[in-house]
C-alpha cells in the first residue's frame, strides 16, 4: 500500500514539498487540514455533533473530535476535501452549502503507542446544518468509533 502523502508548508502557508504522513507529523511540518462541525437544530437549542476516534488513529486514538475532519492529501483542492462528510458520515453535501467559519493555525503534540508526533495543520473549518437521526448516518469503520 502507498504511503499516504501530504503537501507541507513553511508557517506563512507558502508550498514547500510532499512528504509521507508519518515524516509530516514526526517532523512536525505544516499541512493543511478540512473541518466540518454538524449542527442539529433542534427548536430553541442547537446540538453540535462530536465523533469518537478510532482506537487505531495515530493521532488522538478514542477522543472526541470535529464531526468530520481530515488532512489534505498531496495536490488536492479544499474543496476535494469535503469527501470527509461521506467517507466517515454517509453524508452527501456539495462543498457550497457548507459555511465557512474560521481558518485556524494549530499546534499539537502528544504520543501514541510509543510513537511521538508533532501536528501542525492549517485548518479550515466549515459549519453545516443537518437536522438528521444519529441512526442515519452510515460510519466510517476504521476512521470512526462513534457518535
Amino acid at each position: 500500500m502507498t504511503p499516504e502523502r501530504f503537501d507541507f508548508y513553511d508557517n506563512q502557508q507558502n508550498w514547500l514539498g510532499t512528504a509521507p504522513r508519518t515524516e509530516v507529523h514526526a517532523k512536525g511540518y505544516w499541512h493543511r487540514s478540512f473541518h466540518c462541525w454538524i449542527v442539529r437544530d433542534e427548536g430553541a437549542q442547537r446540538m453540535v455533533l462530536f465523533q469518537r476516534r478510532r482506537d487505531i488513529k495515530d493521532t488522538f486514538p478514542l477522543y472526541y473530535d470535529i464531526t468530520a475532519a481530515g488532512h489534505l492529501t498531496a495536490g488536492e483542492q479544499l474543496h476535494e476535501a469535503s469527501r470527509e462528510l461521506e467517507e466517515e458520515l454517509g453524508v452527501q453535501a456539495a462543498f457550497e452549502t457548507l459555511t465557512y467559519l474560521l481558518t485556524a493555525n494549530q499546534e499539537l503534540q502528544g504520543e501514541v503507542r510509543g510513537v511521538p508526533f508533532i501536528d501542525r495543520e492549517f485548518s479550515s473549518v466549515y459549519g453545516l446544518c443537518l437536522n438528521q437521526s444519529l441512526e442515519d448516518y452510515i460510519l466510517q469503520p476504521s476512521e470512526v468509533h462513534g457518535l
